[in-house]
């Protein structure tokens, strides 16, 4: 009888540690400050109210064309109705953006950026 409490025992802590590893790696796996039901990334910048809560992602400019742009040294596909924002403007254009400034950019479903927001100019 006393074997089967000791069993019983060593089964308990053994799942009990599993659960404990499993609630681990989740933390670990699940990046912080993106909540499961948007996944956008929200810096810790003061930004106009136009703006949108958050991005899909953020970095700076290396390159920007009309169809292309590297961030971060990433090259993303730009869609041909994308809009372009600064603070003082909704409807900015591709000029208004040159490398070195930090954006923050909208995807579509392909990860093609529909929307380039400047965040801050970089250094002239």
């Amino acid at each position: 009888m006393k074997q089967n409490r000791t069993d019983r025992h060593h089964k308990i802590k053994q799942i009990i540690a599993g659960m404990a590893l499993a609630l681990i790696v989740a933390g670990i796996c699940l990046p912080a400050g993106v909540s499961a039901g948007e996944g956008k990334v929200r810096g810790e910048w003061i930004l106009p109210e136009n703006y949108p809560a958050g991005f899909d992602g953020y970095g700076y400019i290396n390159r920007i064309a009309a169809d292309e742009v590297v961030i971060d040294e990433a090259l993303f596909r730009v869609s041909p109705a994308i809009i372009y924002a600064t603070p003082n403007s909704i409807m900015a254009k591709i000029g208004d953006f040159t490398d070195g400034d930090l954006v923050g950019y909208l995807t579509d479903s392909e990860q093609v950026i529909v929307s380039l927001w400047l965040i801050e100019k970089g250094s002239p």
